[in-house]
């Protein structure tokens, strides 16, 4: 609130010394923020070494974690179509609104057969709303955690404690996930329930 009289502060030659003061001041103090120093520091520790050890990772013992990953993502895109939801619950408690605090409960049963480890899959719900351009942004996540599983078939389940205020829309999804994966964009394997 101070900003705007300096720039309107102006001297008999239309000049605001404030103002330019100001500017120069800040400029001096965020400078070093925005130098291309401090963007090369910044791809080094954020993108350059950590792909530099996982490169070595990948190709130790003769690629073993590369052959790793490999062969699970040839079995889960196998196996993939024969996921199957059997029962998805919906939120419990729930009649037609979310109360901001209360604790709400979804279950998930899924044909998982024999092949793939039920921590393999990776469930969530999605909590988005429309920004002012008319696109879903997601606000919150629920992940599903899983509670047992028996001749191939899995049980997740999902505690919700909203915390936001809104009218959300609902999503859930699940998605083939490792430990070994940089990234979950890293594998092609969503379906949405």
């Amino acid at each position: 609130s101070d900003i705007a009289p300096k720039y309107y502060d102006k001297n008999s030659k239309g000049i605001s010394n404030t103002w330019i003061e100001t500017i120069k001041n800040c400029v001096a103090e965020v400078a070093c923020d925005f130098t291309t120093n401090r963007m090369m520091s910044d791809y080094f520790s954020k993108y350059y070494n950590p792909m530099s050890v996982r490169y070595n990772k990948m190709i130790e013992n003769d690629y073993a974690m590369a052959r790793t990953i490999s062969s699970w993502k040839r079995k889960m895109r196998r196996e993939w179509s024969k996921v199957e939801v059997l029962n998805n619950s919906t939120i419990s408690n729930v009649s037609g609104a979310l109360v901001l605090g209360n604790n709400y409960e979804a279950t998930l049963t899924v044909a998982i057969g024999n092949e793939i480890n039920p921590q393999d899959l990776g469930i969530e719900i999605l909590l988005a709303e429309y920004n002012k351009k008319g696109r879903l942004r997601i606000k919150e996540v629920f992940p599903y955690t899983l509670k047992g599983c028996e001749n191939g078939v899995a049980t997740y389940v999902c505690k919700i404690v909203p915390d936001k205020t809104g009218a959300f829309q609902i999503a859930a999804r699940m998605y083939a996930k490792h430990d070994l994966l940089p990234h979950r964009q890293d594998f092609e394997l969503v379906k949405w329930l």
